[in-house]
């Protein structure tokens, strides 16, 4: 195994003997009474700092069971050179993979229960349209695992089984009814996508003083084969194990949270026959990676952006090297009674750099602008136009829009 997993199984056992001690020994201290007519003295909540993928929202916790969902239908069109294919978009899930306009939908349904105190499970379920335009079926679990919680649920959680690797909150833009625009950010280029991970996680929060608080998660991994969906196995074949690590900070400014990760492994570790006519699937690489991400929610605004840097260590070429980052707001401009409740104009901008084996670097950058439309229920109505830019590429005609409708359950 590489020295890299080693000193990581170190880390995480040291992590865990030091998380376990100070609650240890909070569980044995006598609580002071509050004597009749003091009021008890203020403080934060750890649980004000939890970590918060876009699942967060579909799962109950402290409920016996629960059964959430959404089910989202869009409607896309773009311009003739949509893809493009020298520049293969992020795995688009929520629009037609070709230039003509199509109608597409995706559901997914979150199942779980807290079974005690100590112990949760949850399983989380995803229908997509499938990418080649056949009608079939295209299910995937990206979540399935079970979390004990030693010494209840803020400090400590260990889970194993299936679940997004917690890079960031890269992988919060493939929710369809979460994420604020239907084409998935060119950012997400830089690093390997729809990655869910089989392995085990260890994450929990911490209230510090004042409004201070942080998260942490850590996982050990099958890891990835490459950059695309198509790349995860259920086994790890290859020895190809993945290290990843984030960390968020909220420094006292309520609803702001910043966020730091990090990630290591090996691609590619030897040649793949299923594909063939991949040049770099040739080669063996060392992945690693590199993140920071900002989210705000006060008031009307809903800010937040992420910008990632990974290099691809290929034995026997030149080293890849990807960079991508995007930034996004929305604002509540108008809330009343009726059929529309709330209505909230959006903008985003992102960016995408990469290098690409035997052949010129790419670059893109997308402009994005529209409006969510808050109805009753609760259901909401989403229209979005794109501006696409390729450097060097001006004549491409790949800008477009996209309306989806999606009702949350």
């Amino acid at each position: 195994m590489h020295k890299n997993y080693q000193l990581f199984s170190l880390v995480v056992l040291g992590l865990v003997a030091a998380l376990a001690a100070p609650v240890a020994a909070d569980s044995e201290e006598v609580t002071p009474s509050i004597q009749e007519g003091e009021e008890e003295p203020a403080s934060t909540s750890a649980e004000e700092f939890e970590r918060r993928p876009a699942s967060r929202r579909f799962v109950a916790l402290g409920s016996n069971a629960f059964l959430h969902g959404y089910v989202t239908g869009v409607f896309s069109d773009f311009g003739k050179d949509f893809p493009n294919p020298d520049n293969t978009p992020p795995g688009q899930l929520l629009v037609s993979p070709t230039s003509n306009s199509s109608f597409a939908y995706d559901w997914a349904l979150f199942v779980g229960t807290d079974v005690s105190e100590q112990v949760r499970l949850i399983t989380e379920v995803h229908y997509v349209s499938d990418p080649s335009g056949d009608f079939k079926p295209v299910i995937a679990a990206t979540e399935a695992n079970i979390t004990w919680m030693p010494f209840g649920p803020n400090s400590l959680r260990v889970s194993m089984g299936l679940f997004w690797t917690p890079f960031g909150i890269v992988m919060d833009d493939w929710f369809s009814a979460e994420n604020l625009f239907a084409l998935i950010p060119e950012a997400t280029k830089a690093f390997p996508q729809h990655y869910n991970e089989r392995g085990i996680k260890v994450e929990g929060q911490y209230a510090l003083e004042g409004d201070w608080g942080l998260n942490y998660a850590l996982s050990l991994g099958n890891g990835v084969r490459g950059m695309a969906i198509g790349d995860q196995k259920s086994f790890d074949f290859d020895n190809n194990k993945a290290v990843v690590g984030r960390i968020g900070v909220f420094p006292g400014v309520p609803g702001l949270e910043l966020g730091f990760s990090a990630m290591d492994g090996t691609l590619r570790d030897r040649e793949d026959p299923e594909r063939p006519l991949d040049q770099a699937q040739r080669y063996a690489a060392n992945f690693s990676a590199w993140g920071l991400d900002v989210s705000y929610q006060a008031w009307r605004w809903d800010l937040r952006g992420y910008w990632i840097s990974s290099k691809e260590k290929l034995s026997g070429v030149t080293d890849l090297e990807r960079e991508g980052w995007m930034v996004e707001a929305a604002l509540i401009a108008w809330e009343g009674e009726g059929l529309v409740t709330s209505i909230e104009p959006k903008i985003r901008l992102d960016h995408s750099r990469q290098d690409v084996l035997f052949g010129s670097e790419s670059e893109t950058e997308v402009l994005a602008l529209g409006a969510d439309f808050w109805l009753v229920g609760p259901v909401i109505l989403r229209v979005e136009y794109f501006f696409h830019d390729e450097q060097g590429l001006s004549d491409l005609d790949r800008d477009g829009i996209a309306v989806r409708l999606s009702a949350i359950f």
